[in-house]
């Protein structure tokens, strides 16, 4: 095919970048040919059906290829579509995407360009260095991709550094087969299963010299490329300047309400160099702002940075008050200002100055007085705070004639904290105590806890436990007057009530107590037995339901229906308690993890706190029973 009708290509866009795509700095790139005479302008854009490749459209006379995948296709189907004709032509060799003027065209302002690591047979291409800043590189970002088969097809392995892991993504045909994430790139290539005879260190190539020197390049770019700490008088419009000083100097001293800028602007404003510091800070903070030492400590740093000068001829001694300039030959206005101050024509609050003036006008005022010298201290206070009165000259404001001052409440503890949690835990475990499920100290508002054993045998196992614990006396004081009750009788428990209600769960909890050495299950089993023996106490009763009359009626749960007790319920029953069946339960669970040898007194025990329940069952409706009949009686009994 001739040539001669062909004329050189000619750049007219550069594009954009988009980093999903391999061709990214080519994207959008508009190049003009001319075939037979006629231009045509062929563009690289985003393909539709992969994004990893690009797209190509060519455009002459009206006619437009669309989005094809090649060069080639495009450029001939729209010549063969204009002139009538079967030529083709290789798109790619007319786009002079080898030209050095094009390529350096199309390198301008890039500041990081992927590069090639060659690895024995395997080449590895470095798409990203990751983070890098002035004083260390974070490797977060970094990714890195190869070619290799996998499972036996040509595959591309993405490996790349996130937050927590090192990941390697694997694709075939555009499509991700296999993701593997781990914390090393030593352990992410061994869950792989491929090249095992190269270390995961090498094939990431992240300490690999050629990418160690990219490194330094872009760190020696950044360092070069760096905002400078301080600036001068006409960079105060540089907003990225001004920014850079305010995130080093005062973000983290100042309030984010504080409009900053506006400090230098009316400086910018205003005709003269010179600024009296704080009413300048007055027209952007509130007239009563009192600021902290270390607010004001940034500020001045802020503003030497910026270019600022402090030219206050005498020091804090004398006045608060300061004077700054911006002005680029500073001595000028710092004799200026020493003049003025010199000659007393500064408008500067002397402390002192403004103590001996009050008190000559404060004498002259009360010169007639019994002694000539009446209120002549308080004239004097009127014209001060009383903040300048205590720290100038140490006085106090709560002296004779003056409320008292309201003094907090300190409440001092003669016990450590340390010997009080160990006497809390103590008594914490249930071997030692029983908690009442119903009864609250009335001094403490804490559940009563009744003691196993007598306070001296406690104070023995105590004393052998925390042997550097609290003494005797502090023991038994805590005992005394508080939530912890020893029962010495049972004289409040009816016959029934105490054999076949208290002593089986106190026989049960010491049963478990010696046959489990497990903490855990023991307590557990305790827990249970000391729950069952509260809803037989209290909640069951609760649960059975008699008229105001006496009479019965059916209830649903079979465990609660006194007319099935009675043997004179004609329903159906469809419920039971859980609660109340846990009597068989438990004990069901006792027998199974307790030797033969305990079955007897276990089947002993349930029966004598079956017949507690029906002990409980009657009680509760003859009590109803009985109430039944008092509503009878009239007036006269």
């Amino acid at each position: 095919m001739s040539k001669s009708h062909i004329t050189p290509e000619k750049l007219v866009a550069t594009g954009s970048i988009v980093p999903e795509l391999h061709y990214g700095p080519y994207l959008r790139l508009e190049v003009m040919i001319q075939l037979n005479n006629n231009l045509f302008i062929i563009r690289i854009v985003r393909n539709v059906h992969s994004s990893l490749q690009p797209g190509y459209i060519c455009e002459g006379k009206r006619q437009s290829s669309g989005i094809n995948t090649s060069a080639s296709a495009a450029i001939t189907s729209v010549y063969q579509s204009i002139f009538d004709s079967k030529t083709k032509y290789a798109g790619l060799s007319y786009l002079g995407l080898d030209q050095p003027e094009t390529a350096q065209k199309l390198l301008e302002g890039i500041t990081f360009h992927p590069f090639i690591v060659e690895l024995e047979n395997i080449t590895v291409f470095v798409s990203c260095l990751g983070k890098i800043t002035i004083s260390n590189t974070n490797k977060i970002g970094y990714a890195a991709s190869l070619f290799h088969k996998y499972r036996r097809i040509q595959s591309v392995f993405y490996q790349h550094i996130n937050k927590d892991f090192f990941v390697i993504t694997i694709y075939q045909n555009s499509q991700i087969v296999a993701e593997y994430k781990d914390t090393s790139p030593n352990a992410i290539w061994n869950k792989t299963g491929i090249l095992t005879s190269i270390l995961g260190d090498t094939l990431f190539v992240i300490n690999h010299s050629m990418t160690l020197d990219k490194i330094d390049q872009a760190r020696q770019k950044l360092y070069s490329c760096q905002l400078p700490n301080q600036c001068m008088l006409t960079d105060w419009n540089n907003e990225i300047i001004m920014e850079h000083l305010y995130e080093l100097y005062l973000k983290r001293n100042i309030r984010r309400s504080v409009e900053w800028r506006q400090i230098f602007q009316n400086w910018i404003q205003q005709k003269s160099n010179i600024i009296e510091l704080y009413t300048h800070f007055g027209k952007v903070y509130d007239s009563n702002y009192v600021f902290q030492e270390r607010e004001l400590h940034a500020w001045c740093m802020m503003l030497r940075a910026a270019g600022y000068t402090n030219i206050t001829p005498y020091n804090k001694d004398v006045s608060y008050n300061e004077f700054w300039t911006n002005a680029p030959d500073p001595e000028k206005n710092r004799e200026i200002i020493a003049k003025l101050y010199a000659e007393g024509l500064l408008s500067v609050t002397s402390p002192a100055g403004a103590l001996w003036d009050c008190f000559r006008s404060s004498y002259n005022a009360n010169s007639k007085g019994i002694d000539g010298k009446t209120r002549i201290l308080s004239i004097i206070a009127e014209k001060f705070t009383y903040k300048e009165i205590i720290e100038q000259l140490e006085v106090i404001i709560n002296g004779p004639g003056c409320p008292a001052l309201e003094k907090p409440i300190i409440v001092r503890s003669k016990m450590s904290e340390v010997k009080e949690k160990e006497f809390q835990l103590f008594f914490a475990d249930k071997t030692n105590v029983n908690m009442s499920s119903y009864k609250i100290d009335a001094k403490t508002q804490l559940p009563v806890l009744y003691l196993k054993d007598q306070k001296s045998a406690f104070w023995e196992k105590f004393s052998a436990t925390y042997p550097n614990g609290m003494k005797h006396t502090s023991f038994m004081f805590h005992l005394q007057n508080s939530c912890y009750k020893y029962r010495e009788n049972l004289g409040g428990l009816c016959i029934t009530c105490n054999d076949y209600g208290y002593q089986p769960f106190e026989n049960l909890i010491e049963l478990v107590t010696i046959n489990f050495s497990n903490k855990i299950q023991r307590d557990q089993l305790i827990h249970e037995l000391e729950w069952l023996r509260c809803h037989l106490k209290r909640d069951y009763e609760r649960e059975l339901f008699v008229n105001e009359n006496g009479m019965a009626d059916h209830v649903d749960c079979i465990n609660h229906c006194l007319l099935f007790v009675f043997r004179e319920c004609m329903h159906q029953h469809f419920s039971r308690c859980q609660e109340c069946d846990k009597i068989f339960t438990l004990f069901k669970d006792l027998t199974d993890r307790l030797d033969a040898i305990h079955h007897p007194k276990l089947l002993e025990y349930q029966e004598q706190l079956i017949c507690y329940l029906a002990h409980q069952t009657h009680k509760a409706y003859l009590n109803v029973q009985f109430n039944s009949i008092l509503r009878k009686l009239d007036s006269y009994s």
